[in-house]
């Protein structure tokens, strides 16, 4: 409820599935109650340019087999991937695609020489070999170790859509792991149906926020839960 104005606007002629996206953009959609669709629901996405007006978007709420339950965003390191690799079976995560620094002989990604500031693409690790040579890379690490990294090219890109790239890589940050549930809420009521980064800060203890919402429907409703973010998981919330 009460998104109706509130859009992402795309512009015109820009093919809205190949502009990017963030995984806060994730975060933000799917914290909405806006979840994942099965595929024998919607059985393929549109193809068309211009806005996504072929998918009715009554799916995403009405027909989500999935919705958000947590989100938890990290800084790279090797130990904090393995442990939510281990803990949440996969994780999404950033870094600099480019051709100059993929073997692709070896379907294997290293940069050593850019920073987290130039990546440029997302996907997903989902496991790791400490024993992953070093000598398959174009240029070598210091050290042996590479993450499994399913892509989104498809299967004809990679080993069957997958990669390794190296623990050293020097841009790999934006590190997040999501758990899902199924919905069982009758209603769900927020404002921000569009996607941003930005957000504010409240650093005096006299300001307060809030988000007031009109009842849909019956009346009669049980507040059941509430949608927070918190900066770091030492906060305290009541």
């Amino acid at each position: 409820h009460n998104t109706t104005n509130d859009k992402v606007y795309i512009p015109t002629g820009h093919n809205y599935l190949s502009i990017g996206g963030h995984q806060i953009f994730t975060i933000q959609k799917m914290s909405c109650y806006s979840g994942l669709v099965d595929e024998k629901t919607v059985s393929a996405m549109p193809i068309d340019k211009n806005q996504p007006t072929t998918i009715n978007p009554s799916y995403q709420y009405d027909d989500n087999e999935y919705v958000l339950k947590n989100a938890y965003l990290a800084n790279y390191s090797i130990e904090t991937v393995k442990e939510l690799i281990s803990q949440y079976g996969a994780v999404g995560i950033s870094y600099q695609s480019s051709l100059q620094t993929t073997n692709e002989s070896t379907n294997s990604i290293y940069n050593p020489h850019s920073s987290t500031d130039y990546a440029n693409h997302t996907v997903t690790l989902v496991g790791w070999d400490d024993d992953y040579g070093k000598e398959n890379f174009y240029v070598q690490p210091s050290q042996d170790g590479a993450w499994l990294m399913k892509n989104s090219w498809g299967q004809d890109a990679g080993d069957q859509g997958y990669y390794w790239i190296s623990y050293e890589d020097t841009t790999l940050c934006d590190v997040i792991a999501l758990t899902v549930e199924q919905q069982h809420y009758d209603h769900n009521y927020f404002y921000d149906g569009s996607l941003s980064i930005p957000y504010p800060f409240i650093t005096d203890d006299q300001l307060k926020m809030a988000n007031i919402y009109e009842v849909k429907g019956d009346h009669n409703q049980l507040l059941k839960a509430v949608n927070i973010a918190v900066q770091s998981t030492d906060t305290n919330y009541s």
